[in-house]
């Protein structure tokens, strides 16, 4: 696949099939990601993948938890929509209207996709260390969408949520994630369920606002 076509038709998955993806696959994916370009190659990421029984476990406990009514912390803070600039603030605003335009009445299937972790076949977890330059975050920022592209690449496709982050004691409890590690981010990966509602979600890009020439 050309890259600025795989750039094009990635996009955020919201409901995956139960296709389970061969972990062999998954592990090419990172390895793929990779060759990410690092600050001094510094390669500040490290990969957790959750896959058969310790995605399942994962799942579970996801789920009651959610059920249980609890709000979840992830270890890097939450920053509330009311916080971000006044483009970001329109850009999800636009973002919150394209949602319901397309589910409309049907908004709980958002809340039940999340809770169920979108059915991914596979997460991939990243974490930096605690005392980690804070520059390592764009570094980390282009790991994740280099794998994107290389899932989509493929055929398989992915999102990239904060609902995947926001148990880090659940994550730690299945799977050996250290405390001085600060998980940053969660990426899952499946084959998209083309009946399933929610996927016809599409999310527009404000590119002329964000150039400046």
């Amino acid at each position: 696949m050309e890259t600025r076509t795989a750039i094009y038709e990635r996009h955020s998955t919201r409901w995956f099939t139960n296709e389970v993806i061969p972990i062999e696959q998954v592990i090419d994916i990172v390895s793929d990601a990779s060759q990410t370009p690092s600050w001094r190659n510094s390669q500040p990421w490290t990969t957790f993948i959750a896959h058969g029984e310790t995605l399942q476990n994962i799942k579970r406990e996801h789920v009651a938890l959610v059920s249980a009514g609890h709000q979840g912390k992830s270890d890097m803070e939450w920053a509330h929509s009311y916080t971000w600039g006044q483009q970001s603030k329109t850009n999800m605003s636009h973002w919150d209207n394209q949602v319901l335009s397309v589910i409309g009445e049907k908004i709980s299937l958002f809340g039940t996709a999340q809770a169920n972790l979108f059915n991914a076949q596979a997460i991939i977890y990243l974490s930096l260390f605690e005392k980690t330059s804070p520059w390592s975050v764009l570094d980390l920022g282009a790991f994740t969408q280099t794998l994107m592209l290389s899932a989509t690449d493929r055929g398989i496709q992915s999102i990239n949520a904060y609902e995947f982050v926001k148990y880090p004691s659940n994550l730690r409890k299945h799977m050996p994630i250290p405390n001085d590690q600060l998980i940053i981010a969660g990426i899952a990966l499946g084959f998209e369920d083309k009946q399933a509602k929610i996927n016809e979600i599409r999310t527009d890009r404000n590119v002329r606002s964000q150039i400046i020439y």
